[in-house]
C-alpha cells in the first residue's frame, strides 16, 4: 500500500497518513521487512528533510535485504557524498556477493575505485556492469577513464568511441575521444572531437558553473592539442603550420586568462601552454620576416596585459621579483622590425612568472624557473647552437660581470637547481651559460649532472659534445656525442 500511495505522488507522497503512515504500519507488523524501511527512507530523504534517519532507514533495509537495490543505490550515493569510501566500499562489495546481477552496486563501485584510482579493479567493475547493461553511457566513460589511467590508449579509443555511439550529443563523450586521440598522437582527429564537443556544448543547457567548467576544459585541451600540433610539425619543417597552430592556441587561451580564478593546478597548465606556443613561434621566427599574415598583435598584447604581474604579486613574489627587473635593465636585442618577437618574448617572460608563483610543489616550481631561465638565455643569444656560436660582443667572460639577461637565466638554473636537486633541465641551462661566457669548467661540470638526472636524455650528452668540440677535444667530443645516439 505504501508503494501505491508512492507511485500516485503529489499529496500521497507527502502527507505523513498515506504512505510514511503505510510504511510504519508494516515495519510494526514484520521488522524484517526491507522495502518498510527503504520507502521510509526515501520519505525522509524527500520530503522529511531529515538525512540522518533517512540514512540509517536505508542502513537497516540494506542489512536486512543486500539485494535491495533501492536502499543500497541510495544509502551509497550517501556515502559518497559525505566521503565515507571505506563504509561506500563495504556496502557495494556486499551487495555484489549477494547478488551478482545488480548492475547499479558494479557501476558504484567502478566509479569508487575510480576515484581512489585503483584502475585495475575499476575496469573489472565497469565491465561487469556493462555485462548487465550495454547501454550505460556512464560505465562506458568510466570504464575509459580507468583504460586510459593504466596506460592502455588504444583500448580507451575504442570505449570512448563507443560512448559517442551510444549518445552523439553527451559533450564528454566527445572530449575522451579528443583525450584518446591526442595520447595515440592521432592530433588532426584529436582537434576534430574537440571542436566537436565545443559544438555539443553550445547546443547543451548546463547549469552556469558547469557551462563555465565545460568552456574552460575545451579551450584548454584544445590548446594542449595544437601546442602538440606546433611540435610535431616543427619536427617536421612546416614552419608555417608551427606558427598557425601556436597561434590559434593563443588564441583558445585568451579568454580563459581573462577569468583565470580556477584552481592553482588549472592556472598552471594554461600559463604552460601560452609559453609553449610563444616558444614554438620564436622557434620558428624566420618566418615571420616574410609572413607578415601570421603575425597575431591583438591577442598576444592582450594576454601579456592579462599575465602582469600585480601589485600584490611582484610584493610576495621576493626573489623572482628582484630577478625580473635585474633582466629588464638590458636593453632589446632586437630592432625595430622585430617588435611581435619581443611581444612574444615578454609573454613567455610573464607566463613562466605566472606558474612560478601557482605552483603547488617544488617539483613544479623547479621547472617554471628552468622555463623562465631558458626564455631569458635564448632572448639574450637568439643562435641555433649558443656552444659553439658564442656572441663575443654580448657575453663577457667575467662570470661575475655577465650581461643581465645571461645573468638573469643563471640565477634561475640556481633557483631551479636549489628547489629540485633532480632537475635536469637546471642544470642543462646553467651549461649552457656557462658555456656561452667561457666558464669551460662549470660547464662541463653542469652538463655532466645534467646527464646523471636524466640519463635517458640526448640534449646534455649533446651539449657536452659541442663543448668540448669548440675545446679541441675531439675525442671526448665523439665520446659525448656517440652518448647521445644511444
Amino acid at each position: 500500500l505504501g508503494n501505491a500511495y508512492w507511485k500516485m505522488g503529489d499529496e500521497w507522497q507527502q502527507d505523513k497518513q498515506y504512505a510514511y503512515a503505510s510504511w510504519i504500519s508494516a515495519a510494526k507488523l514484520d521488522s524484517s521487512v526491507s522495502e518498510a524501511f527503504s520507502g521510509l527512507g526515501k520519505w525522509y530523504l524527500q520530503h522529511g528533510s531529515d538525512r540522518e534517519r533517512a540514512k540509517k532507514c536505508f542502513a537497516k533495509a540494506a542489512d536486512l535485504n543486500r539485494a535491495n537495490g533501492d536502499a543500497g543505490q541510495a544509502l551509497a550515493e550517501m556515502y559518497l557524498v559525505e566521503g565515507s569510501d571505506d563504509l561506500c566500499e563495504d556496502l557495494l562489495v556486499k551487495a555484489t556477493e549477494a547478488k551478482h546481477d545488480q548492475q547499479w552496486a558494479w557501476k558504484l563501485l567502478g566509479f569508487l575505485l575510480l576515484r581512489q584510482e585503483n584502475h585495475e579493479q575499476a575496469i573489472v567493475a565497469f565491465r561487469n556492469s556493462l555485462g548487465l547493461d550495454r547501454t550505460d553511457v556512464l560505465c562506458w566513460e568510466g570504464l575509459c577513464e580507468s583504460y586510459m589511467a593504466i596506460g592502455r590508449i588504444g583500448t580507451s579509443v575504442k570505449v570512448a568511441k563507443k560512448v559517442v555511439e551510444l549518445d552523439p550529443s553527451r559533450v564528454s563523450g566527445h572530449w575522451l575521444c579528443a583525450r584518446a586521440c591526442m595520447l595515440t598522437n592521432d592530433l588532426e582527429s584529436s582537434l576534430d572531437y574537440f571542436q566537436s564537443a565545443a559544438k555539443c556544448a553550445s547546443l547543451t543547457e548546463f547549469i552556469p558553473d558547469l557551462q563555465s567548467a565545460w568552456t574552460t576544459s575545451l579551450s584548454v585541451g584544445r590548446a594542449e592539442c595544437l601546442v602538440a600540433c606546433a611540435e610535431k610539425w616543427y619536427a617536421e619543417g612546416l614552419l608555417g603550420r608551427v606558427i598557425d597552430s601556436s597561434n590559434a592556441a593563443l588564441e583558445a587561451l585568451c579568454i580563459r586568462v581573462a577569468n583565470i580564478e580556477d584552481t592553482a593546478c588549472s592556472s598552471y597548465l594554461i600559463w604552460s601552454l601560452i609559453s609553449a606556443a610563444c616558444t614554438w613561434i620564436l622557434r620558428a621566427w624566420p618566418m615571420l620576416e616574410t609572413r607578415a599574415d601570421l603575425i597575431c598583435s591583438a591577442t598576444v598584447q592582450r594576454l601579456i596585459d592579462g599575465a602582469e604581474m600585480s601589485k600584490d604579486q611582484l610584493a610576495a613574489s621576493g626573489y623572482l621579483s628582484q630577478v625580473t627587473q635585474a633582466a629588464a635593465k638590458e636593453a632589446s636585442p632586437f630592432g625595430a622590425c622585430d617588435g611581435y618577437i619581443q611581444k612574444l618574448f615578454v609573454l613567455a617572460q610573464r607566463s613562466a612568472c605566472q606558474r612560478i608563483l601557482v605552483a603547488t610543489s617544488a617539483t613544479l616550481a623547479a621547472t617554471a624557473w628552468t622555463d623562465l631561465g631558458n626564455i631569458y638565455y635564448d632572448q639574450s643569444t637568439r643562435l641555433s647552437s649558443p656552444v659553439l656560436q658564442a656572441n663575443q660582443n654580448r657575453a663577457d667572460d667575467d662570470p661575475n660581470n655577465l650581461p643581465p639577461l645571461l645573468d638573469a637565466a643563471m640565477n634561475c638554473a640556481l633557483a631551479a637547481i636549489q628547489l629540485d636537486s633532480t632537475n635536469a633541465g637546471g642544470y642543462n641551462l646553467q651549461g649552457l651559460v656557462a658555456a656561452h661566457t667561457h666558464q669551460a669548467a662549470l660547464a662541463q661540470h653542469a652538463f655532466i649532472m645534467a646527464s646523471r638526472r636524466s640519463p635517458g636524455s640526448a640534449l646534455p650528452w649533446s651539449n657536452l659534445g659541442f663543448l668540448y668540440l669548440h675545446n679541441g677535444d675531439i675525442e671526448l667530443a665523439n665520446k659525448g656525442f656517440s652518448r647521445a645516439q644511444m
